[in-house]
C-alpha cells in the first residue's frame, strides 16, 4: 500500500512540469557468490530467481520510472537479462559486461557468470550507448560473447538520452565490494578518481545523472572524496534523509546472505572473506543518484527507498507461492524538476550549429612506404579559423622516388560538425596534384601477371567541388563538378600500356564530369566511426564535349561499424561494387583494386578493368594513449562487365597496422600481406 501512494504521489508530481524525470537505480543482485573455478555458487533456485524477476518487473510497472540504472545484472549472456527486463516493461536498454571470466559463445567459466550494468528509459528519450569505463581491474576482453579477464573487473556505463532538444549524460556505476578497510577504501577511491577524470570530459556544462552501488557508506573516505572531487549533488542529501538504508541484512533475508560466515555451498570463509561478511552484517545506505551542476537541491523533488518490501509471487495456479525481496539492496527512486538546469544546459540541435572555437593541429612527416620510397611533408589542419565553422585539410609530400603529393580540401560547414545533423547547403572543394615517378602497369583483367609488371611516371591533377544537403540528419544528397587530368609518360622500353589501345594510354587524359550521390549515414562520428552504418549510390557523367574519354560510371558502397567488446574494440565492414562505361577507356579511368586504401598488400593498380569489387574487414582496437591497432583482411576482384561477378578467383590479403588518433585527423600506418609483395603505406584517416 505504502509503495502504491508513493508512487502515485511522484506521478502526480511529475505531471506538474514535463521537464521533470524519475530516476530509479536497483542492485538487482547475481544471486552468486563470486566462488570457484568451473561456476560460482548459488544461493538461490532457478524457481526463485525467476521469482524475483518477475517481482522486479511488477514493483518498477508500479513505479513508473523514466529511467532505471541496474547493477549486478546477471545472464547467459548479460544481453538476455536486460533485453528481457526492457522487453517486459517496454523501454529501451543497453548494457555492459563487466565479470564473466573466460567466454566464447554460451560457453566457458565459470559457467554462470556474466554480470554487468544496464540503462533503460522510456523510448521517447532516444537512448543511446556512448562508452564503457573502466574503472579498475587487469587489461581484458568485455562483451557478450566474447570475455577474457582473470579477476574483478570494476567499469562504469555511460549513455546519454535527449530531454528537450538538450542531451542528458548517464552513467551507471558499481564500485568494488569488500570490507570498508584501507585496502577496500583504497580500491574505490582509485574508481573514483578514474570515474571523475571520465565525467571531466563530458561537454562542458553537461547535465548528468551518475547512479548505481558504490558499495561505500555516505560518511566514507571515498564518498567523501566523490563529493568533493565530483561536485555533485546527492539526491538523499538533498532531500534531507541521509540516515536510510538501502542495505540491510536485518530486514532482508537476500542480504542476510551476504553477512553469513559460510559462502553459497556452505563451506567457511577465509579471513579477508570472513571479515567481508561482518562488514555487510550492519545496515548502511550504499546506493546513490547523484546529479551535477546546475542542479540543485530544491530541483530534487523526493528521494525515496524503495522495493523495501517482500512480495509473493506465484509461477502459475496451484503452484507454490514464493515470498522474497527482490534483491539484496533496496532501490532508490527519485524525482528530479529539471526546468531550471535544462534553461542553461547546451542545446543540441539536429540542424548543423556554429562552431564556437578554432582548432589547429599540424604534423610532420617522415616514412617510408613500399610503392614511393622514403617520404617527408606536413599534415596541417584549421577549422573555425575564418569564424565560418569551415576546415582546411593541407597535405604536402615529397619522396625518394619522385612522388610529389599535395592535396587542400575546404570544407563549409566542417564535416565533422555536420555529420549526424541536418544542414541546407554544405560545399566541399577539393584541388589535388600526384605525381608518381614509378607506377605500375600489369595488364588488364583479373588474370594479369606479376611477372609482366612494367613501370612509368604517372601524373594527375584534380578539382572537384561538391555541394551536399543533409536532408535529414542520416540521408545526405550531393551533387558534384569535377575536373581531373591524367598522364602517363616515361614508359620503359618495350612497355605493353604504350601499345595498348587506345593512344590516349601513353598520353593525357582530360575529363570533366557531373556527380549526383545519396548517402545513408548513421555513423556516430566522421573521423573515427564505432557504431552505425554507411549505404551509398554514386552515379557519374563525363560528357564528349568536355572529355576525350567520355564515360559513366555507377558505384555501390556499404559500410557498417559496431563495438564488439572493450576495451572498445570496433569491426569495420566495407562492401562495394562500381561499373565503368564507354568506348576503347584507357587506363587512366578504369576502376582498379590495389594500393593503400583498397586491396593493402598489393601494388597500386594491380588490378585494372571496367567493373570492380571490394571487400574490407577491419578490427580497430586500442593500445595505449593515443594509439590503436589494426587487423583485418582486404578482398578484391575485377571483371570486364558486373555481369561476369563471381566468388571466384578473389586476391585477399591480411592487413595489420597502427593509428595515431589526433583531435582532427587519423595517422595510419598499415602493412598488406599479398601473395606477390608485401606492402607498407603511410596515409591519413582510415582505409574506410
Amino acid at each position: 500500500m505504502v509503495r502504491v501512494v508513493l508512487a502515485v504521489l511522484l506521478t502526480l508530481a511529475a505531471n506538474a512540469t514535463a521537464e521533470s524525470l524519475r530516476v530509479l537505480t536497483i542492485n538487482v543482485w547475481s544471486g552468486l557468490d563470486y566462488r570457484g573455478l568451473l561456476s560460482c555458487g548459488e544461493y538461490e533456485s532457478p524457481l526463485r530467481r525467476e521469482a524475483r524477476f518477475q517481482l522486479l518487473v511488477r514493483e518498477i510497472k508500479a513505479l513508473d520510472p523514466d529511467l532505471i540504472f541496474v547493477q549486478e545484472a546477471n545472464g547467459r549472456p548479460l544481453q538476455s537479462y536486460c533485453s528481457r527486463l526492457a522487453r517486459f516493461l517496454g523501454y529501451d536498454e543497453i548494457h555492459q559486461i563487466c565479470l564473466a571470466g573466460i567466454k566464447l559463445g554460451y560457453v566457458g567459466i565459470p559457467a554462470n557468470l556474466n554480470e554487468g550494468n544496464g540503462i533503460l528509459a522510456r523510448p521517447s528519450l532516444d537512448l543511446e550507448k556512448l562508452d564503457e569505463w573502466k574503472l579498475s581491474g587487469s587489461p581484458g576482453i568485455y562483451s557478450d560473447y566474447l570475455a577474457f579477464h582473470l579477476d574483478e573487473t570494476i567499469s562504469a556505463l555511460a549513455g546519454r538520452i535527449r530531454l528537450n532538444g538538450a542531451r542528458l549524460y548517464l552513467v551507471c556505476a558499481h564500485l568494488s565490494a569488500g570490507a570498508p578497510d584501507e585496502a577496500g577504501s583504497k580500491r574505490r577511491e582509485k574508481e573514483i578518481r578514474r570515474l571523475v577524470k571520465h565525467l571531466r570530459r563530458l561537454p562542458d556544462s553537461s547535465l548528468v545523472i551518475v547512479a548505481g552501488d558504490f558499495n561505500a557508506a555516505p560518511d566514507s573516505r571515498e564518498m567523501r572524496l566523490f563529493a568533493t572531487e565530483s561536485g555533485f549533488l546527492d539526491a538523499f542529501a538533498a532531500h534531507g534523509t541521509q540516515t536510510v538504508a538501502t542495505w540491510d541484512p536485518q530486514g532482508n533475508e537476500n542480504a542476510a546472505l551476504g553477512a553469513q560466515p559460510l559462502d553459497a555451498r556452505g563451506r567457511k570463509l577465509d579471513a579477508r572473506g570472513t571479515l567481508e561478511a561482518v562488514s555487510a552484517s550492519y545496515p548502511s545506505r550504499l546506493d546513490y543518484i547523484f546529479l551535477s551542476a546546475p542542479c540543485e537541491s530544491e530541483d530534487v523533488l523526493g528521494c525515496h527507498v524503495v522495493m523495501d518490501s517482500a512480495g509473493a509471487w506465484q509461477q502459475r495456479a496451484g503452484a507454490e507461492t514464493l515470498r522474497t525481496h527482490v534483491s539484496d539492496h533496496y532501490g532508490v527512486l527519485a524525482e528530479v524538476d529539471l526546468r531550471r538546469a535544462l534553461a542553461v544546459a547546451p542545446r543540441e540541435s539536429e540542424r548543423v550549429e556554429p562552431c564556437t572555437k578554432s582548432t589547429r593541429e599540424a604534423l610532420p612527416i617522415v616514412m617510408y612506404d613500399t610503392d614511393i620510397g622514403y617520404g617527408f611533408g606536413a599534415k596541417l589542419f584549421a577549422r573555425h579559423m575564418l569564424r565560418r565553422s569551415e576546415s582546411v585539410d593541407l597535405t604536402l609530400f615529397g619522396s625518394s622516388k619522385g612522388e610529389r603529393w599535395f592535396k587542400m580540401v575546404l570544407a563549409i560547414p566542417d564535416r565533422q560538425i555536420r555529420q549526424r545533423k541536418q544542414y541546407p547547403l554544405a560545399l566541399d572543394v577539393t584541388a589535388e596534384y600526384d605525381q608518381w615517378i614509378r607506377n605500375s602497369f600489369f595488364g588488364l583483367g583479373n588474370h594479369s601477371r606479376y611477372e609482366e609488371r612494367e613501370y612509368y611516371a604517372r601524373e594527375t591533377h584534380s578539382f572537384t567541388a561538391t555541394f551536399s544537403r543533409g536532408f535529414t540528419p542520416r540521408v545526405i544528397g550531393e551533387a558534384s563538378l569535377a575536373h581531373k587530368v591524367v598522364r602517363h609518360y616515361r614508359f620503359e622500353e618495350g612497355s605493353r600500356l604504350r601499345e595498348l589501345s587506345p593512344d590516349l594510354n601513353h598520353g593525357r587524359v582530360y575529363t570533366t564530369s557531373a556527380m549526383t550521390s545519396l548517402r545513408l549515414d548513421s555513423r556516430d562520428d566522421f573521423l573515427h566511426p564505432t557504431r552505425g552504418v554507411v549505404l551509398r549510390c554514386d552515379f557519374e557523367w563525363a560528357p564528349d564535349a568536355l572529355s576525350n574519354a567520355p564515360f559513366t560510371r555507377w558505384q555501390a558502397t556499404a559500410q557498417g561499424y559496431t563495438v564488439l567488446f572493450y576495451p572498445k574494440t570496433v569491426f569495420a565492414l566495407r562492401a562495394q561494387l562500381q561499373q565503368i562505361a564507354g568506348d576503347d577507356l584507357p587506363a587512366q579511368v578504369l576502376p582498379s583494386i590495389g594500393g593503400n586504401s583498397t586491396l593493402r598488400g598489393s601494388p597500386q593498380d594491380r588490378y585494372l578493368d571496367r567493373a570492380a569489387a571490394l571487400a574490407n574487414a577491419e578490427l580497430r582496437f586500442p593500445i595505449w594513449w593515443r594509439f590503436g591497432g589494426v587487423a583485418g583482411m582486404d578482398a578484391g576482384r575485377v571483371w570486364h562487365n558486373v555481369k561476369e561477378l563471381s566468388r571466384r578467383d578473389w586476391a585477399s590479403n591480411p592487413v595489420f597496422g597502427l593509428r595515431f588518433y589526433m583531435d582532427t585527423f587519423v595517422v595510419r600506418v598499415d602493412a598488406g600481406l599479398g601473395r606477390e609483395t608485401t606492402g607498407l603505406y603511410f596515409n591519413f584517416g582510415h582505409a574506410f
